[in-house]
């Protein structure tokens, strides 16, 4: 009951994050890594400098050959994301799971950096897929206008689903945080104004967390009490 919990907290705060972006007029992109790598992105912010590293989501693979990825050398000095709307058709499945892909392939890449017995790396790899399965990609916060500057990358496809840039990326783009201070802007406005359909899709996102707070209040407050602590965790973890 306690994992019931915490995976309706985190889809709840991941439905509620997107809908305040979409509101506002924000583009989000994602990006997938490794659990010591998400945390270090959180605190410090994304820096292009780490790109290419031996625990990046890429490193050890020609995805070229797949017909999908550029070579592992291409994310030299630069930092990648999956973005929420594309040039050609993408639906939900492939904008969240190249993302997710950059998780488990960089976790592993991780725990094999560590050199351990084959005893042992394998259980730790076997762990460490479905830790970042579980794990949320990293959601960054843009405007429209900074996404656009950004250099598309022509491998990956849906055509236009992936970008990529050299510039430092702060936390303060990261989450419902990134949301917030992103939207605090006079320009906010007329960014909901030129991106009407996102601004709806948010106010849907929005009223579903309404009526899903409702119900929750309402039918299952015993349950919210008893667990409140794993729902709150994964509240947490679905907002930043």
């Amino acid at each position: 009951m306690n994992f019931l919990a915490l995976a309706g907290g985190h889809i709840y705060g991941r439905v509620l994050d997107q809908g305040l972006a979409n509101f506002c007029g924000q583009a989000t992109l994602r990006h997938g890594t490794n659990p010591f790598s998400w945390l270090c992105i959180h605190l410090f912010g994304v820096k292009p400098s780490w790109g290419g590293s031996s625990i990046g989501g890429d490193y050890g693979v020609n995805f070229a050959d797949f017909g999908l990825y550029g070579h592992d050398n291409d994310n030299n000095n630069r930092v990648y994301f999956t973005k929420d709307v594309c040039k050609d058709r993408c639906d939900f499945w492939e904008k969240h799971s190249i993302a997710k892909s950059y998780n488990i392939k960089s976790t592993i890449n991780l725990i094999r950096a560590f050199h351990l017995p084959k005893c042992v790396q394998e259980p730790m790899i076997g762990l460490g897929w479905w830790i970042a399965l579980i794990m949320p990609t990293i959601k960054c916060r843009f405007t429209q206008e900074e996404v656009n500057a950004m250099t598309i990358d022509q491998k990956i496809k849906p055509l236009g689903i992936a970008c990529s840039t050299d510039q430092f990326v702060s936390p303060l783009h990261i989450g419902m945080f990134g949301t917030v201070w992103n939207g605090l802007t006079f320009k906010t406005c007329n960014r909901m104004y030129e991106h009407q359909e996102r601004v709806i899709t948010g106010i849907a996102q929005l009223a579903l967390c309404g009526i899903a707070a409702y119900f929750a209040v309402s039918h299952i407050s015993t349950f919210i009490v008893s667990y409140k602590v794993s729902m709150l965790a994964g509240l947490i973890l679905g907002i930043i």
